[in-house]
């Protein structure tokens, strides 16, 4: 029995070429669309997925609450609080600090490479599973001085892996001896190339930063593991009021635990949901459009056959193998598809990991669970395509089926209305809605960022001591001596690169302290407004010449939301002295609009990382020329060190390059949507002008031309397509609506898009019919009243 349906199956497809090329097509392209669309998705969810702890590790984050402005989550914690949450709560198993740092590493030959690394407590690599290639993960920091090298940064330093017991030396200052070598893993939210023990940190910054219970002191992510049969309430419950005990800082500060899952697509990874938002909803949209097709051509095709069904009968076939037949032939098409679909997403994702910068790949075994997920949808989109005609001709009557042939009725009819109605009205849907986005990305891309990128090097560095601090100094007054150099900053961020600021708590001479704000906060010094052409609304900017510790400048947001006309004068936190107003200037690549920022002076950068800004001359030829004069600049002052400098520029330009493939990308996916559905109507038109070839021939006897038949056959079309357009167009306003309001800083509906698509939609949609109408209405209609 089995043979017999997978030969007539085979049979069939032969003899319908065109049915199962469309459908085989279509289903194919959009299951490729599909796959590729959830890989990347799945790289966002899967971060951290290669834990054996996944489910039991959390982040302790900080709740601000009692704020003007809202809300405010951190995820940084004070150092000290690690030892207590251990000491203090049992159901808390292993906790340990995780303090990212980028410093230069330097090997035996003294080759050095800025890298990011962490410090961390042994407990880390007990909390989270990283593969150890050499050392003993039960003893990872088997020397005080150890260091753990990811196998990538090994190679690099050492030119092989095995570097067990080599020395390393950190930004010139610490040796440390190699005790451990692990593989590096890509998707993890705790990215490093180099651990080094916790406690190293105090001598290797030389001050007590990050030891104190000091609210705006601490970096450090503090990460815990739970049972995980532990319900996780009533721990949050007992550690919300914790940082109170401490310190009077933290009165408006409650702890809670989020979820390491949690954080695979919120904070620093929320924009790039942002960006998924509307491809994921594309590649739904599609895969349904595509299964919408199937149906309506297997129905279609379902007329052709109601002779075999009959002969087949006769031959005592029951109707649960008639049944068996249709549903087992459209699960072997989709199956057949599902191939192609995954040898089309082999072959596109080396193209769309270029783009993306992504690794993307198809993981069969070892995320089987994928796999079989696309084996299911296909399955059900074969049961669920091929049960109407399976049902539908099961049920003929034989001597009918024989006599007469065969007709879909009322039931088939309106299935296949519906059906057309529903696919050109998630077309229409998806195309406004991706014009719209597209238009926004488009519109971030373009805007106004409130300062000038370009000529501007930047450089990470730090320094521990004043002696240190001051041969900083002297580095910006010899590089301002050259005639290549505009200006040099030194501040704590700069903008777009670092993600966003740290938030700070402000209280307003009007404000008691139980109604706070949240500034992004950020220290400059008297340089930074020139280097970066930020523009001074009112007021003044820091000068060299005063003293400027207790004084602050603020923007225009920040300035609105104080709600004062003269603010000049004022004081922030009982210190800040209000001095200057500057207009908004985006900080961090986001779709919205500027936050409110507090601007200090940086006095010294002592046991911090600092950034250094060099605005180049507007007549520079040769950057890299330039490049290699500051290097060795600086080498002459710190002599046994080396500083890396990037453009500004060229990190703007990577967000904006990612931006123009997410819109690629969506435009990529619009146009096979467009094309999926024009295989839905072709498939259709086919339908229809089949069963009314009869009719369509004795119209033409009786005396119709080909232009009345065309009329004839387009009306029906037209009608559907109105319809369709009816229910879509307010849809696609309130769903583009609705997107749009995601972005604070957005640009306005154009609503003469709700015209065009429409129109382009109907005259693509009858210039496919045109093409079948044609054809039926010049058939010879003695070949369709031959057998009556």
């Amino acid at each position: 029995m089995i043979r017999n349906i997978f030969l007539t199956a085979l049979r069939n497809f032969q003899k319908n070429k065109l049915y199962a090329g469309v459908n085989i097509v279509g289903l194919s392209i959009a299951m490729a669309s599909f796959i590729i669309i959830f890989l990347l998705g799945y790289s966002f969810v899967k971060k951290d997925r290669f834990n054996k702890n996944y489910k039991s590790i959390y982040r302790i984050e900080q709740k601000l609450t009692g704020l003007s402005n809202g809300n405010v989550n951190e995820f940084n914690t004070p150092a000290p609080l690690a030892n207590i949450l251990i000491e203090k709560y049992p159901e808390i198993r292993k906790v340990s600090r995780f303090l990212r740092s980028s410093n230069f590493i330097s090997d035996k030959d003294d080759s050095k490479f800025l890298q990011t690394g962490a410090f961390v407590d042994d407990s880390f690599l007990k909390i989270f599973t990283f593969k150890f290639l050499h050392g003993n993960s039960l003893n990872p920091f088997a020397n005080s001085n150890g260091i753990i090298l990811t196998d990538k940064l090994a190679k690099k330093l050492f030119d092989q892996e095995n570097v067990i017991g080599k020395v390393v030396r950190l930004n010139n200052k610490l040796d440390l001896i190699v005790t451990g070598v692990i593989k590096e893993e890509k998707e993890t939210n705790f990215y490093f190339s180099y651990l080094v023990p916790f406690q190293l940190h105090k001598d290797f910054i030389g001050a007590d930063y990050n030891y104190n219970w000091n609210k705006d002191s601490s970096n450090v992510q503090t990460l815990v593991l739970v049972d995980v049969k532990q319900n996780i309430n009533p721990l949050n419950n007992k550690i919300s009021n914790e940082l109170n005990y401490h310190s009077d800082d933290y009165k408006n500060s409650s702890l809670y635990l989020k979820a390491l899952k949690e954080i695979n697509y919120t904070g620093s990874n929320e924009t790039g949901w942002k960006f998924l938002l509307l491809p994921i909803t594309l590649a739904i949209f599609i895969l349904a459009i595509a299964c919408i097709n199937f149906t309506q051509m297997a129905v279609a095709y379902s007329t052709d056959r109601g002779k075999e069904v009959a002969i087949r009968k006769l031959n005592g076939s029951k109707n649960i193998h008639i049944k068996l037949q249709h549903i087992v032939e459209a699960i072997i098409l989709a199956y057949i598809s599902l191939i192609f679909a995954f040898i089309l997403a082999e072959f596109s994702l080396p193209i769309f990991n270029k783009g993306f910068s992504n690794d993307l790949s198809i993981e069969y075994i070892s995320n089987w669970k994928f796999t079989v997920f696309m084996i299911l949808i296909a399955t059900v989109t074969g049961i669920l395509s091929g049960s109407y005609p399976a049902f539908f001709l099961s049920s003929q009557n034989i001597i009918h089926v024989l006599k007469n042939g065969i007709k879909p009725g009322k039931k088939g009819l309106l299935l296949n209305k519906i059906l057309v109605i529903s696919q050109s009205a998630f077309a229409v849907i998806l195309v406004i809605t991706t014009v719209f986005i597209v238009n926004q990305i488009k519109y971030i891309n373009s805007r106004d960022i409130g300062f000038n990128e370009k000529n501007i090097l930047f450089s990470i560095y730090k320094v521990n001591t004043i002696e240190e601090d001051n041969k900083m100094e002297l580095f910006r007054d010899l590089l301002t001596k050259e005639n290549y150099i505009s200006s040099v900053s030194f501040s704590k961020y700069v903008p777009y690169i670092f993600g966003e600021y740290r938030n700070k708590e402000i209280e307003f001479e009007n404000y008691n302290k139980e109604n706070k704000i949240s500034f992004q906060h950020n220290e400059v010094d008297y340089q930074y407004f020139d280097t970066y052409e930020i523009q001074l609304l009112n007021g003044r900017v820091f000068s060299k010449e005063s003293n400027e510790s207790e004084n602050c400048i603020i923007n225009e947001s920040a300035a609105e939301l104080l709600g004062k006309e003269d603010l000049l004068g004022k004081k922030l936190n009982n210190k800040y002295t209000i001095i200057g107003i500057v207009k908004d200037y985006h900080t961090f690549i986001s779709f919205d609009n500027p936050k409110p920022l507090l601007l200090t002076y940086k006095e010294n950068a002592r046991g911090l990382m600092s950034v250094a800004s060099i605005k180049l001359a507007d007549n520079i030829t040769d950057l890299q020329l330039a490049r290699k004069s500051i290097n060795s600049t600086y080498q002459e002052i710190f002599t046994e060190d080396a500083i890396e400098t990037k453009l500004i520029e060229d990190e703007i330009n990577f967000y904006k390059e990612y931006l123009i493939s997410s819109i690629n990308l969506m435009k990529i996916f619009t146009l096979i949507t467009i094309i999926i559905s024009l295989f839905g109507v072709l498939g259709l038109v086919s339908y229809l002008t089949k069963r009314r070839y009869k009719e369509i021939s004795i119209r033409k006897v009786l005396g119709a031309n080909i232009k009345n038949i065309y009329y004839l056959i387009v009306n029906q079309f037209f009608i559907l397509i109105i319809i369709s357009m009816f229910i879509s167009l307010p849809l696609s306003y309130f769903i583009a609506n609705s997107m749009l309001q995601q972005f604070s800083d957005k640009t306005e509906l154009n609503y003469s898009w709700f015209i065009l698509i429409p129109v382009f939609t109907i005259v693509t949609v009858i210039f496919s019919v045109s093409m079948q109408s044609f054809k039926a209405a010049s058939r010879n209609p003695v070949i369709a009243l031959r057998n009556e």
